[in-house]
């Protein structure tokens, strides 16, 4: 470029730069002028403060160059009084707002002043399902509040937005757990960026009524898309704001509601996280005679004892049995999720059903295509794929309508699955180009993933072998990426065991060259260590199905590549077999092995099935370790 012509220009960054400088002509060539001192990143970076970062530089330009503030004042001059007031104030909104929300930032009507700033072109209007929507650019946002706060009215616009975000969360709150769930969802999906940013705000300014009126409402909305992340994040944040609160009696259920919110979601990123939001629960109460959903999960929550995980499934099986259908409900969930980990499928399954005869109308789509999709997995993973698929296309319409794209990606990936499985070929890519139409949601937890693992599978059941290899390497290398928030990384991770197993599997199957074989025989070495790692875990810790996948792997590199003695790799795929390991992806599917273990062994795998027959996983782990160690190092 003219200006230097070194300079870099990544991808990534100038893309940035355009959309932040909303594609106007005059900001970009501004900009641009920049790159003779600075690297394109570092632009990128300072256009917080666009309008001293891109006055003009160059003395001998136009004077229409020398500076974007005068093209933004220019158009500012010429409003009456209200409208450069109202253009301050809402620009407050990162992400647009509606004629109600400005009238709540105003404090006015807000018809003639919005009116007034569209025909100056400093508003832009849309049309969207729930009705109008006015947008600024970003530069006329930023000038906005320069203005905004030269005329000493941060404080005050601030304040009445952020009233607006608490009186929207209220409305929308009840609803999300209801029939109108899907007016709901739309509502407070088209202001989540406005609220998620005002939550951000609420919990730096320490403004704890705010912060829970906000969870209570965009924490029920991202676990119903699966965005558990989002939340995740905001655990330690959540909990030092509310932590030591005192709220006034007519917020305990919005108190009770985000906290509950936040302990569910905890569970997933460990017991420490859960016991603090689990104490903060115990404090506030269940909250019996209230909100009769908030105590069912109130009380199913305060069941687990992180200083006694063992106990907590008997207990939830007693809550199962409760009378009281939202805490009955709310148990089954959990069981079903312990039930699966512990290695019982058909435990977890009969949960699920339950789960899915204790949902209600009332109480929205979503609670009944949840067991749903709970379900689909389970089935799947027991090898019933006609099941799996029935329940899958039922879950499938309400998951995609409420914007679950994680959920969405999952669903489809089984029916990819079942597809191969019965030689559906056609149909599973047909499946799989529907993906393409599926946002991941922010912070999804690896169901991209997904995407690559079912293009993998059907590369190989195509017939195309080398490409299919080299897709499942790659999907390994993408797996062992992924982390979870707030937890370190150690390499036994549900998601990278699954990783390794599956192409282990599949190079035991395919692998013809030297250098795929080379790679097999690592990757197998690799995975008997850790998989000796992984069962030498605590017990309440172990995860059976995915511990499962692994000796399944072994065994079947074992056989097919004769790694040591064929009995022992028909033990572990008989292990394998109970510690309930997941079958879904179809190289991992039981009767794919059954031949050739046959062939190498008569009636063997009959015989250690009648052996195992009354152990539990957690009785076998010292037999599979065994088995694990007697395979070459």
């Amino acid at each position: 470029m003219a200006a230097r012509p070194s300079v870099r220009l990544p991808e990534a960054a100038v893309t940035s730069i355009v959309s932040r400088l909303d594609g106007l002509p005059l900001a970009i060539e501004l900009a641009a002028v920049q790159v003779r001192a600075m690297a394109v990143e570092e632009i990128d970076r300072r256009l917080e403060h666009r309008f001293a970062l891109l006055r003009g530089g160059d003395r001998s330009a136009p004077d229409r160059h020398q500076t974007l503030l005068a093209i933004i004042d220019w158009s500012w001059n010429l409003l009456e009084p209200g409208q450069r007031r109202a253009l301050r104030r809402l620009s407050l909104f990162n992400d647009g707002f509606t004629l109600e929300a400005a009238e709540i930032a105003l404090g006015c009507d807000a018809v003639a002043p919005i009116q007034g700033l569209v025909g100056q072109s400093l508003l832009g209007v849309t049309e969207t399902p729930l009705g109008a929507r006015y947008r600024m650019l970003e530069t006329v946002r930023e000038f906005g509040r320069m203005q905004l706060i030269d005329a000493g009215e941060d404080g005050a616009a601030r304040a009445a937005l952020r009233r607006w975000a608490a009186g929207y969360a209220r409305a929308h709150r009840a609803r999300l757990i209801s029939a109108g769930q899907f007016e709901a969802i739309d509502a407070v999906a088209q202001e989540e960026t406005n609220l998620a940013d005002e939550l951000r705000s609420a919990i730096a300014d320490n403004d704890p009524a705010t912060v829970v009126e906000l969870i209570a409402v965009l924490g029920v909305f991202w676990m119903m898309r699966g965005e558990h992340v989002r939340l995740l994040v905001l655990t330690d944040a959540v909990f030092d704001a509310i932590g030591d609160w005192q709220p006034p009696a007519s917020l305990h259920d919005t108190v009770r509601a985000a906290t509950l919110i936040i302990a569910a979601n905890s569970m997933i990123g460990g017991h420490e996280r859960f016991a603090r939001m689990q104490a903060l629960l115990r404090r506030l109460g269940t909250g019996a005679g209230s909100d009769v959903r908030l105590s069912g999960l109130a009380t199913a929550m305060l069941a687990c004892d992180p200083a006694d995980p063992a106990a907590f499934p008997s207990r939830l099986e007693q809550l199962v049995r409760d009378g009281d259908r939202e805490t009955a409900a709310a148990a089954c969930y959990w069981l079903s999720s312990l039930r699966e980990n512990a290695g019982d499928p058909l435990g977890a399954m009969a949960a699920a059903e339950r789960a899915l005869e204790l949902s209600s109308d009332d109480d929205g789509p979503w609670a009944t295509a949840m067991p749903r999709a709970m379900l689909a997995q389970l089935t799947m993973n027991v090898g019933d794929r006609a099941a799996a698929a029935a329940h899958a296309r039922a879950a499938l319409p309400v998951m995609r309508r409420l914007g679950a794209g994680d959920d969405e990606i999952q669903l489809r990936s089984l029916l990819v699955f079942w597809a191969i499985a019965e030689g559906k070929l056609a149909e599973a890519d047909s499946e799989l180009a529907s993906m393409d139409g599926v946002s991941e949601n922010w912070g999804g937890f690896g169901s991209q993933v997904f995407r690559h693992v079912c293009h993998a599978e059907l590369l190989l059941a195509h017939g195309e072998r080398t490409a299919g290899l080299s897709a499942l390497r790659d999907c390994l290398v993408r797996m062992r990426e992924i982390e979870f928030p707030g937890s370190p990384s150690t390499g036994l991770e549900p998601w990278t065991l699954f990783g390794s197993s599956m192409v282990l599997v599949g190079h035991a199957h395919y692998a013809t060259a030297d250098e795929e074989e080379a790679y097999g025989r690592a990757l197998f070495r690799a995975s008997r260590t850790d998989a000796l790692r992984a069962l030498g875990a605590e017990d309440t810790g172990r995860d059976y199905p995915v511990a499962g996948m692994m000796l399944f792997a072994l065994g079947s590199w074992g056989l097919l590549r004769r790694a040591g003695s064929a009995r022992d790799a028909i033990r572990l795929l008989v292990l394998a077999e109970r510690f309930a390991y997941s079958r879904a992806v179809p190289l991992l599917m039981w009767e794919r092995i059954v031949p050739a273990a046959e062939e190498a062994a008569p009636g063997l795998i009959a015989d250690l099935r009648g052996r195992y027959a009354t152990g539990r996983p957690a009785d076998l782990v010292t037999e599979a370790c065994r088995a694990i160690e007697r395979l070459p190092a």
